[in-house]
């Protein structure tokens, strides 16, 4: 039986469209919106940019969880004024030390979501990110508590510093991931190969489902013309910058005087970060993937370390548009390799799989109808996962 009214809480929203966590929250609120849920939205820290993008896709926003910096002077004031009176308790002894996990989190929260709880009465609680599981707490056992992984962060950090990236964001413990991942009733992996890593890490006590980035499927006209261009639609965050720069060094020019009538073409916010680069062409910032996408013939995906689903390869997928990437970048798409997806994991195979559509004009149209056709078998088989994930 579904039942259909679901509290969503995230720190993230459906902001800028080439950021692939962002586009895949929103193809998971369309998705739940197409089972007839009623959605409401509480959101941890968001931005009002990214909340006005957020409100279409839900609806109703109900809440802002807000840590104490983000507030406006009056609003601390009041909230110190209403501590003091006794008409709200920040943090209340009943309460539990929290794991390292949680390191986010705040324990003010915990008790707006047990009031917002109290109020509304949801049949359904999803959070996303496993640093915010401790928001499922909050919720007692007549509301299914879902979690929305999107990505694995046990030992993340060490991953990265391992490839000499220093900048960092969250990571925890295999022990903090697991605290996290059991206080769910059911847990959301978004790629095969995090499923079978969260059952091993949970012995296979909590129901595992994998739902990825559901997505349209519209094959785009070939770009006219003999020149061929290579596409990479991008954020700037380190990993992906990382990559980018072997992809350059390593491919793009040792190797120029061979892949003479290519054309690279960098989209996204990344295009900030690459100024000093020479016999590239930049697209910029988007307000739609669809209008980067009628200029490629193909896309490059030279993910070097990360885990999660690479959305950006789904989504070239979905456009028409095949993909060459690593082993890293087609990870939990493995058994597609071949139908839209090429696999490249040094300089030599990256230029010898784009000869291959340098000198046959046909084959992106080609690859580009079998990416459709394994679209809509992921997507089907995301949709089964996702409706049984919401099932009570």
């Amino acid at each position: 039986m579904l039942k259909n009214k679901i509290l969503v809480i995230s720190e993230i929203g459906c902001g800028p469209p080439f950021l692939g966590n962002r586009a895949r929250l929103r193809s998971l609120l369309t998705e739940l919106q197409s089972l007839k849920f009623h959605i409401d939205f509480a959101g941890v820290n968001i931005s009002n940019e990214e909340k006005v993008a957020t409100i279409p896709f839900v609806d109703r926003w109900v809440f802002d969880f807000i840590t104490l910096q983000y507030r406006s002077v009056w609003s601390r004031i009041i909230c110190r004024l209403q501590g003091y009176l006794g008409i709200k308790a920040a943090i209340r002894s009943n309460h539990q030390e929290l794991d390292s996990v949680d390191s986010r989190m705040n324990l003010e929260w915990m008790d707006q979501a047990r009031c917002l709880q109290k109020r509304e009465k949801y049949d359904i609680v999803l959070v996303e990110y496993v640093f915010h599981s401790a928001f499922l707490e909050c919720f007692a056992t007549d509301c299914l508590r879902i979690l929305d992984t999107h990505d694995v962060f046990g030992e993340r950090n060490k991953r990265l510093e391992a490839l000499g990236i220093t900048e960092k964001w969250f990571s925890t413990t295999q022990e903090g991931e697991k605290n996290g991942l059991s206080r769910a009733d059911r847990v959301l992996a978004i790629q095969e190969n995090e499923a079978h890593y969260f059952n091993n890490l949970l012995g296979s006590s909590k129901a595992i489902f994998t739902v990825g980035h559901i997505t349209a499927n519209e094959i785009l006209p070939i770009p006219p013309g003999k020149q061929l261009t290579i596409g990479y639609l991008s954020s700037d965050n380190p990993l992906n910058l990382k990559s980018f720069e072997w992809f350059y060094n390593e491919v793009w020019m040792p190797f120029r005087n061979e892949l003479e009538g290519v054309e690279l073409l960098v989209g996204g916010r990344i295009c900030q970060r690459l100024e000093s680069f020479r016999d590239i062409k930049m697209f910029g910032e988007i307000e739609s993937v669809r209008d980067f996408y009628l200029y490629t013939h193909l896309t490059i995906n030279p993910m070097i370390v990360g885990t999660g689903l690479k959305i950006k390869t789904i989504e070239s997928l979905a456009f028409g548009r095949p993909t060459i990437g690593t082993s890293v970048a087609c990870e939990g798409l493995e058994k597609y390799i071949g139908r839209g997806i090429m696999l490249a994991n040094s300089p030599e195979e990256f230029v010898r799989q784009i000869k291959c559509y340098l000198l046959d004009e046909t084959k992106a149209q080609r690859d580009g109808a079998d990416a459709a056709i394994v679209i809509d078998e992921l997507n089907q088989s995301w949709r089964d996962q996702l409706r049984l994930a919401f099932t009570i």
